[in-house]
């Protein structure tokens, strides 16, 4: 078989590919780092500078915006130029602008203007990067699990960033915080990226594959895909789905600490999410590559809804703080996963980066909204109960969205009979 796009390689397996699956994934990882650690930095900031928790939450929406502004644009350089030369220099270019958080203050407005060059750099570097070059190098027997794979790098920037974090902030202030962060992910980024990742031959260009697979895996045009509701439901969905999980998730070390529980409880609970993060894509990838995906995906979307019943219903104590890490890493980057594979499926690989680019973007705008939306809901009522009653019906609404998007079109489900 040749290795056009969208088509497997020659040979490939997930195992012969696993080192260029582990750079995707360590690329991934870096644009984690700001939002896994950003609970570590709110309390440290609110003591030295007096600001709200909704002003420092309101930086990530510098990030959504941008993410949702340019998505397109950047999905478009993909497709043509392919991850690599885009993914490389955005590694560099994030991890500088994270390094710079560390001269923020005393106004908000410096830590902003610290965000609006992350938001800049952090497009560059998103799942649409690394997932477009794993979904094409894989057919649709492997694909899911592989996207699992490279996409399981944000659960290791969700483990490492807050215990490295808590350590650094603890030790050295939260200045050194943001240095060290950086300085540790490109480190473990960049040589892998540069040694083991790459695009397929064709990536980025316009020939048109000859093979019957191959053709089967082009998919549509963007103008087709816009006339689409099923696209426009993807985009809905997910960006429902972000608001809902990001919204406890970047709160989760204040909601907990709030109940009078150490922070180093706090972290480690969020450092665990981690863990059941990455278990909960491996056994969503594989659970994607044998069943249908509107059913696998609906049942994932609701979890987040668990982590508001515990939040409402059960007393607090540590063993309290770890149930809800438990339930919020089964759910915290399904969405990603799932709308990346439903993108490739139901719309193929060959203009994958702009249509799963605008579909992503929704996820980047929902981790702005959500954050911002949690930390106005506590200044309003000091509480993070309201929080959990708000997530619970939307988690409920973006189930039943994903259920309506039907069968696979007929092209993906013969590809590989």
């Amino acid at each position: 078989m040749t290795a056009h796009e969208g088509a497997p390689a020659p040979g490939s397996s997930l195992w012969k590919d696993f080192p260029f699956i582990l750079a995707a994934a360590l690329g991934f990882s870096v644009s984690s780092i700001h939002f896994y650690s950003f609970g570590l930095f709110m309390k440290p900031l609110q003591a030295e500078f007096g600001w709200s928790r909704s002003e420092i939450s309101g930086s990530l929406m510098l990030i959504s915006a941008a993410g949702v502004l340019s998505a397109p644009f950047i999905g478009m350089l993909i497709d043509r130029w392919g991850s690599r030369r885009v993914g490389m220099p955005g590694v560099v270019a994030y991890t500088s602008a994270f390094a710079l958080l560390a001269l923020a203050g005393p106004s908000i407005w410096s830590f902003w203007a610290g965000f609006l060059l992350l938001s800049i750099s952090i497009t560059t570097i998103t799942a649409t990067v690394w997932s477009r070059a794993v979904a094409a190098h894989f057919d649709v027997r492997r694909r899911g699990m592989a996207i699992a794979l490279a996409l399981c790098g944000s659960s290791l920037g969700m483990f490492v960033a807050p215990l490295v974090a808590d350590v650094l902030i603890s030790h050295y202030g939260w200045r050194a915080g943001y240095i060290g962060l950086a300085a540790l992910f490109a480190g473990m980024a960049l040589p892998m990226i540069l040694f083991f990742f790459h695009d397929d031959p064709v990536a980025g260009t316009e020939t048109l594959p000859t093979s019957g697979v191959a053709s089967a895996e082009i998919g549509i045009s963007p103008r087709e895909a816009f006339r689409s509701v099923r696209f426009w439901s993807l985009v809905a969905a997910s960006l429902i789905a972000s608001v809902s999980v990001l919204a406890l998730v970047s709160h989760l070390v204040p909601l907990i600490t709030d109940t009078g529980l150490k922070t180093s409880i706090a972290a480690a609970a969020a450092s665990m999410i981690a863990i059941t993060s990455m278990l909960g894509r491996l056994a969503e990838g594989y659970l994607l590559d044998r069943f249908k995906g509107p059913a696998i995906s609906a049942i994932s979307l609701l979890v987040p809804s668990l982590a508001c019943l515990l939040i409402l219903f059960v007393p607090p104590s540590p063993g309290w703080a770890f149930a809800i890490a438990l339930v919020l890493g089964l759910a915290v980057g399904a969405e990603v996963n799932i709308f990346a594979y439903l993108t490739s499926r139901y719309f193929g690989v060959r203009h994958f980066g702009v249509l799963f680019g605008i579909v992503y973007s929704m996820v980047i705008l929902g981790g702005g909204i959500g954050p911002l939306m949690a930390g106005t809901i506590f200044d309003r009522t000091g509480s993070y109960e309201w929080v959990a009653w708000t997530v619970l019906p939307l988690c409920i609404a973006c189930a039943a969205l994903v259920l309506t998007l039907g069968p696979y079109p007929e092209r993906d489900e013969s590809a590989f009979d």
